[in-house]
């Protein structure tokens, strides 16, 4: 019989170890491998000649199952790891209850087996509900799996002062790394990309892994930040881990003055210290690690100074809003897919509407283009026949869309944080100096 005790709990402490691993529980990885000692231990003593009774082993599983039903109610890391020890340890107990229910009661050990049997379902039912129901309070979207890249520096129109800086900091050194080397370039760092909303910041941002076919991890607030106490800091070091072993790695911490606030705004102690902390990921993205972070943020000033110094955001880069060919390129990006099926009507002039938006943002020119097209569509669906998009569905979602730059630095100037904005850089300084938010165009 030990072998047969043996075999059961190799194959189940397998089953649980590999599981936990993958979603990171540390309470079942430690289930597992308690299985898994046990059935050595059985191995071993078949070995020997010593043989187990199955009584023996059924109240073995119920200890060391009640053992894990107490850690698992008494962990106070994470929600995850409270409900893997007590699911866990219910299971061992719950064997170890049919191993006693088949020595001391062989004849209501079917009944028995179909009680339990339902009584586990509904209980791991139950568990999984809750776990869902508290996932997000626990932040346990900071376990995040490396995103593919849908779109390269090619699909953004413009900005190719931006382009050229990304590429010479981070996408030259990872394409050509021995030669970037020889030159006494490290292959890691990070750069802020700042600017008015809608200016391309993040599509910059997941171009650059894409040209250099790294990994991507996007990093919002919400996936890192948690009530539990010392769980934020827990997610960032994983975050950062992960992008280490799937190097050449891109970490974009979008917004990033959400989370690296002035620590003098920051009076609970638990901020202060997954800020702490955030700048040590920082400082151990070093040497030929072949890693990136890079930030954007539409509030440059509300960025923690200790992380624009050196070795940490070691290059800033002012993404500005699109000049004239730059929008008439962003126009032609997102009209292509009408162009290219007849459906755009000869009297849409794109130079005349590049012009007509000066002052307006990519993501502006986006949006003005799906007004129109839904526009169109909706006279097609009255008419009952396909209707082409017409200058005039320009010329009424032009009147509808204002600028969202324009209603940024309206915002800006009413904060009075220019004078931070000075500070910030000299770039930022002239580009609030040249944009009169009264006329649209103002940007020179």
């Amino acid at each position: 019989m030990n072998l047969v005790f043996a075999v059961q709990g190799a194959v189940l402490g397998l089953l649980i170890f590999a599981i936990s691993k993958r979603h990171r529980e540390v309470s079942g990885s430690v289930l597992g491998i308690t299985i898994l000692i046990i059935a050595v231990a059985l191995g071993i003593a078949h070995h020997q000649g010593v043989e187990v009774s199955a009584a023996a082993f059924g109240w073995l599983l119920v200890i060391v199952g009640i053992v894990f039903l107490i850690a698992g109610a008494t962990e106070t890391s994470t929600m995850s790891n409270v409900y893997m020890g007590m699911v866990g340890g219910l299971v061992l107990l719950i064997i170890g209850a049919l191993y006693l229910a088949w020595v001391y009661f062989p004849d209501f050990f079917l009944v028995i087996l179909g009680i339990l049997g339902v009584f586990m379902l509904c209980v791991v039912l139950i568990f999984e509900y809750l776990k869902n129901r508290t996932i997000i309070d626990e932040g346990q979207g900071a376990f995040i799996d490396p995103t593919e890249p849908k779109l390269g520096m090619s699909d953004i129109g413009g900005l190719e002062k931006v382009k050229e800086e990304v590429h010479n900091f981070i996408i030259g050194p990872l394409k050509n790394p021995e030669m970037a080397i020889k030159y006494g370039k490290n292959l890691s760092g990070g750069i802020l990309l700042y600017g008015p909303p809608g200016t391309g910041k993040t599509l910059i941002a997941e171009a650059i892994a894409s040209e250099c076919g790294a990994s991507m991890y996007i990093v919002n607030v919400s996936d890192v930040l948690s009530k539990w106490f010392g769980e934020s800091e827990k997610n960032l070091k994983k975050i950062m881990a992960d992008a280490k072993v799937n190097a050449p790695s891109i970490v974009i911490i979008d917004e990033v003055d959400g989370l690296g606030k002035q620590r003098q705004t920051l009076e609970v102690d638990p901020s202060r210290n997954f800020m702490s902390q955030l700048l040590k990921e920082m400082d151990n993205i070093t040497g030929h690690s072949m890693v990136y972070i890079v930030g954007t943020t539409n509030m440059p000033w509300d960025v923690d100074m200790a992380m624009l110094r050196p070795g940490r955001f070691d290059k800033k880069v002012l993404v500005p809003p699109p000049g004239p060919v730059a929008r008439k390129k962003i126009f032609e990006i997102h009209l292509r897919t009408p162009a290219a099926e007849g459906l755009l009507a000869d009297n849409v002039d794109i130079d005349l509407m590049a012009k007509a938006t000066e002052g307006y943002s990519g993501a502006d020119i986006r949006e003005i283009c799906e007004m129109a097209i839904e526009a169109a569509l909706s006279d097609a669906e009255k008419e009952g026949e396909m209707t082409k998009v017409q200058a005039r569905h320009f010329e009424r979602s032009l009147k509808r869309k204002r600028s969202s730059i324009k209603t940024w630095v309206n915002r800006v100037k009413a904060l009075d944080v220019s004078k931070g904005a000075y500070e910030f850089s000299d770039e930022l300084g002239d580009f609030l100096d040249a944009y009169d938010p009264e006329t649209v165009g103002g940007y020179l």
